[in-house]
């Protein structure tokens, strides 16, 4: 539920840290791009996040086409251009958040910006 996707994110960050939004968000980008790669190449040789890789690999295996990654990858470009126009942090990562999971559900369709 999105409480409960509150609460963990709430857990991971605090939501007054604008920088630590921006890093966070960074940082799916970048995993986000090591999947695409991943579920492509099935090669871990270009991987940037190596701490990951298990993770990767397993949510790679997820990923479906590339219309679930261009979906989850503008999500993220939107949600990091959004903090830049000083929008609260709280709400604009939960959007971003559901905007994923929709991404995942849907197969990359039919998510609104």
């Amino acid at each position: 539920s999105t409480v409960d996707l509150t609460a963990r994110m709430g857990d991971m960050m605090d939501f007054n840290d604008r920088g630590a939004a921006q890093s966070l968000i960074v940082l799916w980008q970048s995993l986000l791009r090591d999947c695409a790669y991943y579920a492509n190449m099935s090669e871990e040789t270009e991987l940037v996040n190596v701490d990951f890789v298990p993770e990767i690999r397993q949510f790679a295996a997820r990923l479906g086409d590339q219309a679930v990654v261009r979906s989850m990858v503008e999500a993220t470009k939107i949600t990091l251009a959004d903090l830049e126009l000083n929008v609260h942090i709280q709400p604009a990562l939960v959007a971003m958040a559901l905007k994923l999971k929709a991404a995942m559900e849907t197969g990359g369709g039919n998510v609104a910006p």
